[in-house]
């Protein structure tokens, strides 16, 4: 890589500036103890950029998708951390830049980016078997939850349509149904949205479309 990233705070510092690593780390050192009654994985998502800008700036949030997991057993703790594969980092890694330029705006991409802009690193939820990683702008990807290999984008077995799906989706308590919306459900600008009930055996239930008095993000 022969151009550095910027020195501005959005690349820089214990909390922003770009790891790049991708390793597995078994037994983890503990200080103190850790209850051997915990046992299951705690999921992390963080956006950490393969490659500079390609406008020589850019905001934190527009990095690609670094998820890490911790897994808690017997009073050990492993950790494992993996890109997730999405179609924009597999078309940077593949001309070994960065193709992509403001964010959130693909018609400042350069023309080599992949259709798909989305970089799924705003948050990361397990469902029925697949770990979501997931940003509003396109639908999850998904990913295995032991390995954290990207097993590749996901629309419930093909069960939804819309071009997007909410980063931050909800558990129904009681059901365990996972509870979610798109906005700009129909692409970029659109006015459609829509909401969709899935059960936790990834059953589409509920599945209801209207507009919006405009095109806008929802949050």
């Amino acid at each position: 890589m022969n151009i550095p990233f910027p020195q501005t705070p959005e690349f820089s510092g214990a909390l922003y500036a770009p790891s790049r690593v991708e390793g597995e780390v078994f037994d983890l050192e503990i200080e103190g103890v850790v209850p051997e009654a915990i046992c299951g994985t705690f999921y992390q998502v963080s956006p950490d950029p393969q490659y500079p800008p390609m406008l020589g700036t850019d905001i934190f949030f527009n990095g690609d998708a670094m998820v890490s997991g911790f897994y808690f057993a017997d009073g050990r703790v492993s950790l494992r951390r993996r890109y997730v594969l999405t179609d924009r980092l597999v078309a940077q890694r593949r001309e070994g830049r960065s193709l992509n330029g403001v964010y959130r705006n693909a018609y400042t991409n350069d023309p080599l980016a992949a259709k798909n802009n989305t970089t799924a690193n705003t948050s990361v939820i397990p469902h029925n078997n697949v770990l979501l990683a997931l940003k509003e702008d396109a639908m999850p990807w998904a990913l295995d939850p032991q390995t954290l290999e990207t097993l590749g984008e996901w629309n419930f077995d093909g069960q939804i349509d819309s071009a997007t799906f909410t980063a931050h989706p909800k558990l129904d308590p009681l059901t365990g149904n996972l509870l979610a919306f798109s906005y700009e459900a129909k692409g970029d600008g659109t006015p459609d949205m829509a909401y969709f009930e899935i059960s936790p055996q990834g059953k589409l239930l509920h599945e209801i479309w209207f507009q919006a008095p405009y095109a806008a993000m929802v949050h």
